[in-house]
């Protein structure tokens, strides 16, 4: 047995060393994949495509009725959807609140919804989420709204809280001292950014003590200063039907919209008292007022000066004038701060109206390092407008047609047509405003649009308002000329 197991071992040694002296068999090479034959280019591509010519765009038509306790009715009749945007305006404003109680008239608006009728405030708040109906209220230098939207088949039962709201406040104390401290609240945490602090300053700079000088939603002193007396005292001034106007937009006619506002609103009496302020000065231009963030790694700046209210006659004007200055995404500015300097994200000019006042302002949120840069390059542009660069008949054009083919989608969603519509009264605009816009800027020309340019051409006439490292940006802008003024976190210049 060992013998043949000796052998069998062998047998095997032997046919595996015969095996393993085999040349193992060559590998072929793999085929060469075929080369890509191009494909013909698409002709869809070998061009910008052409736009098309505008659609033709007219807004629904606005009615205006006067109601029988003294208010107004502004409505629209529009879309298929079962939605209705209301809105009630009382033309008074933060203009209107005393010296040292700013954000007075945004407490009182605020209150309206903290219970009011039969229902307390978490009732209310129900009763309205049963009727899928938003409610909200804000503030502004020269209005109060209040704003709803409701279904078509709820608007009726929504008025009935909205006159509840309006005529039947509760104000509850325990409610007053909750909403004041929230706002107190929201006014300290806005002094850590610095966005809202330029605001601020800019309006203190603009409008010192004066008519808009100061915030609609106060300061955490003014907040703290009052007292629910004085909510219930404002109420009373400011929730009456004189001068206030109702404004239904959405699938509900004028007659069903003018009789529900009178079954729920019938025998509301009350005469408006509040007046704004009287205009403050403004501080000098050719300065710059910094607002201090220590080791900010950004600047938040507004380079500003005044401009005129809502009705200046130069409004079309001026409006494209500065669309291709500062409106547009690729307006002169941002294309320089942004694509050329790489500066800023974003860039932009606006011209903000209130009743009595305006201003124009071109701002952005800059890297500190290029801070005074950012600025000399603003004033440059604008002082271009009227030196060597004035506005070309090319971008005239692009400006009129940029604000015409963007016009309609300002009317796309009932809420956002409610809040069109709303702007008439508040800015006392006649009812055929909303037709008459496109034919107004298309009027503008090239003359035009040149000559509203002039009075925003003088650098000196700007001042610099800015949020950032004071330490750092103040012997920068001492190199240019200008002056630093220190502002505090609520914009207000050391007394």
């Amino acid at each position: 047995m060992t013998t043949r197991l000796s052998l069998l071992s062998l047998l095997a040694l032997s046919c595996l060393t015969a095996c393993s002296s085999k040349a193992p068999p060559p590998i072929k090479a793999a085929p060469e994949p075929p080369k890509p034959t191009a494909a013909p280019p698409d002709p869809r591509y070998q061009a910008l495509p052409t736009p098309k010519s505008a659609r033709p765009f007219t807004p629904p038509a606005v009615s205006q009725t006067e109601l029988s306790f003294g208010s107004t009715l502004w409505h629209q009749s529009v879309g298929d959807l079962p939605l209705v945007s209301v809105h009630l305006i009382f033309p008074t404003g933060g203009s209107s609140d005393p010296v040292g109680k700013e954000g007075l008239t945004l407490l009182a608006a605020d209150m309206l919804d903290e219970g009011a009728g039969t229902r307390d405030a978490l009732a209310l708040s129900d009763e309205l989420g049963r009727l899928a109906t938003d409610y909200s209220a804000s503030t502004g230098i020269d209005y109060v709204l209040l704003s709803m939207a409701t279904l078509e088949d709820t608007f009726d039962e929504s008025l009935a809280l909205l006159a509840d709201m309006v005529r039947r406040p509760k104000m509850s104390k325990d409610e007053f001292e909750r909403r004041r401290a929230h706002h107190v609240a929201t006014a300290k945490a806005a002094l850590a950014d610095p966005n809202s602090r330029v605001s601020a300053g800019l309006h203190h700079v603009l409008f010192g003590d004066g008519y808009a000088g100061s915030p609609s939603s106060g300061v955490a002193q003014s907040l703290g200063a009052i007292q629910l007396i004085d909510v219930k005292a404002q109420v009373r001034k400011v929730a009456v039907p004189e001068g206030a106007h109702f404004v239904v937009a959405g699938k509900i006619g004028a007659a069903a919209a003018q009789a529900a506002v009178e079954k729920h609103f019938a025998g509301w009496k009350g005469k408006r008292t509040p007046r704004p302020r009287t205009a403050g000065t403004a501080l000098p231009g050719g300065q710059a007022y910094i607002m201090d963030f220590p080791g900010a790694p950004q600047s938040s700046l507004a380079v500003t000066m005044p401009a005129g209210p809502a009705s200046d006659p130069n409004f079309f004007r001026e409006l494209v004038m500065n669309e291709r200055v500062g409106g547009a995404f690729t307006g002169r500015i941002n294309m320089n701060l942004r694509e050329e300097k790489g500066y800023t994200y974003g860039a932009y000019g606006i011209f903000r109206r209130y009743r009595q006042a305006g201003y124009y302002a071109v701002m952005s949120s800059v890297i500190s390092e290029s801070t005074t840069a950012s600025v000399q390059e603003i004033l440059r542009e604008l002082s271009d407008l009227c030196q060597s660069r004035p506005l070309t008949e090319v971008e005239h054009q692009e400006a009129v047609a940029g604000l015409l083919l963007g016009y309609p989608r300002e009317f796309a969603t009932v809420d956002t047509l409610g809040l069109k519509l709303a702007s008439l009264p508040i800015y006392e605009r006649p009812a055929d405003y909303l037709v008459t816009w496109p034919k107004n800027v298309e009027a503008v020309s090239l003359a035009d649009a040149q000559a509203a340019a002039r009075p925003y051409c003088t650098p000196a006439n700007y001042r610099v308002v800015i949020a950032g490292d004071r330490e750092k940006l103040a012997p920068e802008f001492a190199k240019l000329g200008m002056t630093v003024v220190p502002l505090d976190q609520d914009g207000l210049p050391p007394k």
